[in-house]
């Protein structure tokens, strides 16, 4: 579980993964293999989808790229950006918000989407 000060690093985590696959994005479209991501409370998942037999051949760039995730101020700030717009969203929504605020103020928890100001906050040294 994160605390206080960097909760919303996992999911900060995510993006900066997903981010760093982008420059092999359209040889994966061209080959029809997909891949998303998900953050829980304690484990952040990139999964891919398509034929082995065409996976197989990006295995070695996938490894290489997610072992050193381009990890900038440039693209960190970019990404902390989507993440406080998605949680403003998220937030939007009534039903979200009720949840929410249950599970900060009862289970003390905030969950995989973390906290604003926390996110906001993040250095690239604390991501590093």
């Amino acid at each position: 579980m994160e605390v206080p000060g960097t909760r919303g690093i996992s999911h900060l985590i995510e993006h900066l993964l997903c981010r760093s696959l982008s420059p092999i994005k359209n040889k994966f479209f061209l080959s029809s293999v997909t891949y998303n991501a998900w953050t829980s409370d304690n484990e952040v998942v990139i999964h891919f989808t398509g034929l082995w037999e065409k996976l197989k051949i990006f295995l070695p760039d996938i490894i290489s790229i997610l072992s050193e995730p381009k990890l900038t101020s440039s693209n960190i700030d970019s990404e902390k950006k989507i993440i406080l717009q998605e949680w403003d969203e998220w937030f939007l929504n009534i039903n979200n918000w009720v949840e929410g605020s249950f599970t900060r103020r009862i289970l003390g928890s905030s969950g995989p989407i973390g906290e604003r100001d926390d996110v906001g906050a993040l250095t690239q040294l604390e991501v590093i």
